[in-house]
């Protein structure tokens, strides 16, 4: 009948068993690392998506910030944009006045430098400082600019002089 004894059935038994669970682990074990190595991956490649998003969020809000603060500058204003002005000069201040009313909605900074001349001598001329005044709509405007008195004085030694503007120049910061 049976040559095999209960005892030699259980260790076969045991050896398939665990035949088996090594087999097993051996699939099992590299299938979850290649799965846990994939998940990582994904991750890092969606942590590095989300950084280069927030990089270029953050380069797009810089864009805007640096348009906003152009669009913000004061826009140049011509003075010829201005229309018709007053102008008078204080030869004891070695001061220059200029007023005018911009009757537009436009609003920004006008730059000028007066020229004093004396108008029998066309020679000699006496040029102020640049002076710069924020012009609002609709404003009522005054320009106050400054002389060397000296070179005042030498161009006008009448007191006579007429005064005219030109626009400053911008500077390149």
């Amino acid at each position: 009948m049976d040559t095999v004894s209960w005892s030699d059935r259980i260790e076969q038994t045991a050896r398939v068993l665990l035949w088996l669970a090594i087999a097993s682990a051996c699939v099992i074990v590299p299938v979850a690392y290649v799965n846990e190595k994939r998940a990582e991956s994904k991750v890092e490649a969606d942590l590095q998506a989300a950084a280069k998003q927030a990089v270029a969020k953050a380069d797009q809000l810089e864009k805007t910030k640096e348009k906003e603060e152009a669009d913000n500058k004061p826009h140049r204003l011509t003075l010829a944009s201005m229309g018709p002005y007053m102008s008078g000069i204080n030869y004891s201040s070695a001061q220059g006045n200029l007023w005018f009313t911009n009757v537009s909605p436009r609003t920004g900074v006008l730059c000028v430098v007066g020229l004093a001349a004396d108008p029998e001598v066309s020679v000699k001329t006496s040029e102020s400082l640049p002076a710069c005044q924020e012009v609002g709509a609709y404003a009522a405007v005054h320009v106050s600019l400054t002389f060397a008195n000296g070179d005042l004085n030498g161009a006008c030694p009448k007191s006579n002089c007429r005064l005219t503007f030109k626009e400053a120049p911008e500077s390149h910061d």
